[in-house]
């Protein structure tokens, strides 16, 4: 299972959170899609299909790879930030600079707003992420999202379509950006069961899990707070 494997390298070395953590993040997607489409077919079994057909003995383990995940990443925030602080201060501010001095046209406006960028980027350092100072990047989104609204003005002298790479640089600084200051957002985004809760009371996934927590018992040690503790996930956050 490659999502186990990901999480024994990521205990192993966890200094790969930094340069990995959209895979962290990928994981944990695939995980909570995993159990919604298991949920919503298991209550919904047709004709053609038995309720054995949706039995995955794997859930268990999927939902425990899942909090592990989460709690590595948890863990490991510094870690996270002073790599994404870094990408942000060095490469992100120093090519986004390069891209507004390329442009062929630039309005006033538009320049201030993206030099504001380059500027807020450019004075990040690592003191701040030891320092454990608490980062606010949404104005900087914000201003971002302003600025493509104005490019998408069929008038505009400035078209996002005409400057991919602008487009392309700004993606990546969003993401950077949220990975210093919405980490656990990103997380509730990625991760979140606590919308299952009701079904784990109201339907038979609660038959279903214990099922498979039985039969995994061979491949996880669990004892008994373990087994409640794996309930409890879905309601993690709620």
């Amino acid at each position: 299972m490659s999502v186990k494997e990901l999480e024994t390298v990521l205990t192993d070395e966890p200094g790969l959170l930094g340069p990995k953590a959209l895979f962290a993040f990928m994981a944990l997607s695939f995980i909570r899609d995993e159990v919604t489409w298991l949920v919503r077919h298991t209550e919904n079994v047709t004709k053609t299909k038995t309720p054995e057909d949706y039995t995955d003995s794997s859930i268990a383990e999927l939902l425990f790879l899942l909090e592990e995940i989460r709690a590595l990443v948890r863990r490991h925030i510094k870690v996270i930030q002073q790599y994404h602080l870094q990408y942000l201060a060095r490469f992100d501010a120093l090519v986004l600079s390069d891209i507004i001095q390329n442009l062929s046209v630039c309005p006033e406006e538009e320049s201030i707003i993206m030099s504001s960028f380059v500027s807020t980027l450019s004075n990040l350092n690592l003191k701040q992420v030891d320092n454990g100072e608490k980062f606010e990047f949404s104005g900087l989104r914000l201003d971002w999202f302003r600025l493509q609204a104005y490019t998408s003005v069929a008038k505009a002298p400035l078209h996002l379509h005409e400057n991919p790479d602008l487009a392309k640089v700004m993606n990546l600084i969003v993401f950077h950006s949220r990975m210093l200051d919405s980490v656990e957002k990103v997380l509730m985004e990625t991760s979140d069961l606590s919308t299952f809760w009701y079904v784990l009371v109201q339907t038979s996934l609660s038959i279903h899990l214990i099922f498979c927590l039985s039969s995994v018992m061979t491949i996880i040690p669990l004892d008994r707070w373990e087994i409640l503790f794996f309930f409890l996930i879905l309601m993690a956050d709620a």
